[in-house]
């Protein structure tokens, strides 16, 4: 099974118009640059369009003596590579080839332009996902996003097996004159894709359907538990709730907000906006109209408080979740209506419409906060507050200070449903033992969740939509892993 890297999805449906790629690379972990990249547009089964390119990467190594080279360029007097003699013999580029080729800076800004939001089709998509995307921060400054769809899967699906191309090829009879080259590989994976496409749209039972729709909603749930528990990773480390701190005592919001981007809500009135510019103005931050990975901070319509939190975490589950499903693969109506006919609680939908602008600032923090780590939320109320206090060069947020100590004594709260039952009684007492406290809720005072070594329930329930808004306001809450608390006494 492929394993993706970055904010690219799985596509749920087989398109009949896409983009398949295939690109070659440097194969050194350590040295791992795209030479060569193409990318064959089809419509209806016909090419219609077609991108390659060989590629000079940023970068380039010196030959050695230990250095296993067939070919080599000159740089300053002094021989450089960009690949050893094994992938040259294996595509049959050579140094002075990719010397004297196109650069990455080019290549992928007209990649870019050429791809669109077209799906993307390809054989064995995660390593290639991953070099594009590194590709993309470098040359872009963005990630790489794409629906995609990956041959290799398709297979599995079909056959239980896994295929390299050259034996899918031969599975359906298609000539592998030339492999190992981007252009020769997208047009082979091209063909492959019409074969098992085909395969999947004529089985009149249904089985390879319902195989494939199984596929996909296990990558795509995979793939969110995946990039969550990196996110709770990311989380675990801020110091959002220390920084709050020194502004709400000390102020100096000149200090926090230079150079930042501040995306103000949409629901904030016209004075109080203008009041907000005015002060990012003057601390030399950045207003945002939009929300994307350069977003520090988003000024919120009101105060998020715990009722605030649970009210929405209800609503999300009735509400938001079913409107993301159901627009999955369609541009999303305006005019959208809730209907109990896919399961929305009828009193849900007369909550929201009541708070409809509360639930839908909400939903924007918490959908932004899951794309875009880094997001601080505060209110109105706290910028204003935090300028009001001044500014005093003598009391500079240290960093240093962002440094947590484990500490026995605060406040835990054990996530039960993937806790080990043979251990809940001991991770009490120890926590108990050491002069900690055990809350039965998950709200502001706590400062430590105590997981089970299965994470994935935590990160699909309520607590965890929680944990995101606690730690965006200011709340300094990590996450420990029962592990921690196993033995009889701690260490």
């Amino acid at each position: 099974m492929s394993f993706i890297i970055g904010p690219s999805k799985f596509s749920t449906y087989l398109p009949n118009k896409y983009v398949v790629i295939d690109l070659e690379a440097t194969g050194n972990s350590k040295f791992n640059y795209i030479i060569e990249l193409s990318a064959i547009k089809i419509d209806n089964n016909e090419i219609v369009d077609e991108f390659s390119h060989l590629i000079k990467p940023p970068d380039f190594r010196y030959v050695g003596d230990t250095s296993k080279v067939g070919s080599f360029s000159i740089k300053n007097n002094k021989r450089i590579f960009y690949i050893d003699s094994f992938i040259e013999k294996l595509t049959g580029i050579d140094n002075k080839m990719i010397d004297n080729a196109t650069p990455e800076s080019i290549v992928i800004k007209k990649f870019h332009s050429f791809i669109q939001d077209n799906v993307i089709v390809g054989h064995g998509m995660a390593n290639d996902i991953n070099l594009l995307n590194k590709a993309y921060n470098r040359v872009l400054g963005i990630d790489f996003v794409c629906s995609f769809v990956d041959t290799f899967e398709l297979a599995l699906i079909i056959d239980n097996t896994e295929y390299s191309l050259v034996n899918l090829c031969n599975k359906f009879g298609i000539d592998n004159k030339i492999i190992h080259r981007a252009r020769s590989d997208a047009y082979r994976t091209y063909l492959c894709y019409e074969k098992l496409k085909k395969i999947i749209n004529d089985d009149s039972e249904g089985i390879f359907r319902e195989g494939f729709d199984n596929k996909i909603n296990s990558m795509i749930a995979s793939q969110k538990n995946n990039m969550n528990r990196k996110r709770i990773k990311k989380f675990n480390g801020m110091n959002w709730s220390r920084v709050k701190n020194f502004l709400e005592s000390v102020g100096n919001l000149e200090d926090i907000l230079y150079e930042e981007n501040i995306f103000v809500s949409n629901f904030i009135n016209y004075r109080d906006r203008k009041k907000i510019e005015d002060i990012v103005e003057y601390c030399g931050g950045n207003i945002s109209d939009t929300i994307d990975d350069n977003t520090g901070f988003f000024i919120s319509n009101f105060n998020i408080d715990i009722a605030s939190i649970n009210s929405f975490t209800q609503i999300y589950r009735n509400i938001f979740e079913h409107k993301d499903s159901l627009f999955e693969n369609k541009e999303k109506n305006t005019n959208f209506e809730l209907s109990d006919e896919i399961g929305i609680d009828i009193e849900a939908e007369k909550i929201y419409h009541s708070n409809l602008q509360k639930y839908d600032e909400l939903y924007l923090i918490y959908s932004s906060i899951l794309k875009h780590n880094r997001i601080k939320v505060m209110s109105f109320e706290d910028i204003m507050n935090s300028y009001n206090l001044g500014y005093n060069p003598h009391l500079v947020f240290d960093e240093s200070l962002s440094s947590t100590t484990y500490d026995n004594t605060n406040n835990f709260y054990l996530y039960l449903d993937g806790i080990n039952e043979s251990n809940v009684d001991i991770i009490k007492k120890n926590i108990i033992d050491k002069g900690g406290h055990i809350k039965e809720v998950l709200d502001e005072s706590v400062e430590y969740i105590v997981l089970g070594k299965k994470d994935n329930v935590f990160i699909n329930s309520n607590e965890f939509i929680k944990f995101i808004f606690l730690i965006s306001t200011g709340s300094s809450i990590f996450i420990v892993n029962e592990s921690r608390f196993e033995k009889k006494s701690l260490e």
